[in-house]
């Protein structure tokens, strides 16, 4: 499935009726999401740590849009999200599993290059020392490097995960499930490291995930499917030097670009969109996990060739 949003544009979905939750929804990708599914008439669910700029996202959104604080990294704070929604609004028929974060970004800064660098916020291997007081004599130790990008990227994902499939499963209502991941979900980027690994821990849980609810998506109850986006121009991104430089910011997307591959998603049948991920570059949407999986069939099923032994 390849196409570009131009195509998309002459095949407008609506999405009356639907409650839709999206997280990390108060900028960017998120907001992009929220404002596309509100103009197609879907209620709106905003999730996003940032109280503040969660109330003016929502203000602007309109009548549509409904504003709900989480730090989507605590379980427990999910889980009361998903509480308050299924019992203010209703069970989301649409979740978006959209915050993220990138504090490794700050590398390809230049003007903070020096202190992304020495500090492991942004740099795991960094040579930043323990703050802790040591007596004469006693060696140096390295800082711990924070969890923080896994916590919200991956577990943040996995506890959504699990929340909207057990709603809309056990309240017969189904739905669709759709995770942002990213080109680093399949690209190893230099000096974002633990980001890169926190994408491609996501790819590889919706891959398992969606097997394991193959047999729900068939019954039109619920399915996975997932977007990867390229260099996308948001808040996150813009105060780095890739945006805007030429060579792989030349196709960046627009957030408007990603949230209308999500529709597509969202619009298609449960058998086409279950599974699948979206490739988006500029414009252009490319589906990727059939390729995948034909060319990991073709693997497994490549005979080896044993070596005779020397004598």
């Amino acid at each position: 499935m390849e196409s570009t949003n131009q195509d998309y544009i002459s095949n407008e979905p609506s999405f009356g009726g639907h409650r839709v939750l999206i997280t990390g929804a108060a900028s960017g990708i998120g907001r992009a999401i929220a404002e596309a599914f509100a103009s197609h008439g879907a209620v709106v669910i905003l999730v996003d740590v940032n109280q503040e700029q969660l109330d003016r996202t929502v203000n602007a959104i309109g009548g549509h849009a409904r504003g709900f604080a989480c730090d989507v990294s605590s379980w427990a704070a999910q889980r009361e999200l998903f509480v308050k929604v299924s019992t203010a609004i209703g069970p989301p028929t649409i979740v978006c599993l959209n915050a993220g974060i990138d504090p490794e970004l700050a590398m390809s800064n230049p003007s903070s290059s020096t202190d992304s660098k020495n500090l492991v916020r942004y740099n795991y291997l960094a040579d930043e020392l323990d703050g802790l007081p040591h007596t004469t004599g006693n060696p140096a130790v390295l800082k711990k490097p924070p969890s923080t990008i896994l916590d919200v990227n991956f577990y943040g994902v996995m506890y959504g995960l699990k929340l909207a499939s057990f709603y809309m499963i056990n309240t017969g209502t189904g739905g669709r499930i759709i995770v942002t991941g990213s080109a680093a979900s399949y690209v190893g980027f230099p000096y974002q490291d633990i980001y890169v690994a926190s994408k491609h821990a996501i790819l590889g849980l919706v891959r398992a995930t969606a097997k394991r609810l193959q047999a729900r998506a068939q019954l039109g109850r619920v399915t996975l499917s997932m977007v990867a986006p390229w260099l996308t121009d948001t808040p996150l991104t813009r105060g780095n030097s890739l945006v805007g430089n030429g060579g792989a910011a030349s196709q960046t997307s627009s957030a408007s670009d990603v949230a209308r591959a999500v529709l597509e998603l969202s619009a298609l049948d449960h058998g086409t969109c279950h599974g699948r991920c979206l490739w988006v570059r500029g414009t252009t949407m490319l589906e990727v996990e059939e390729s995948y999986e034909q060319w990991l069939k073709r693997l497994v099923e490549t005979r080896v060739r044993q070596k005779e032994p020397r004598l």
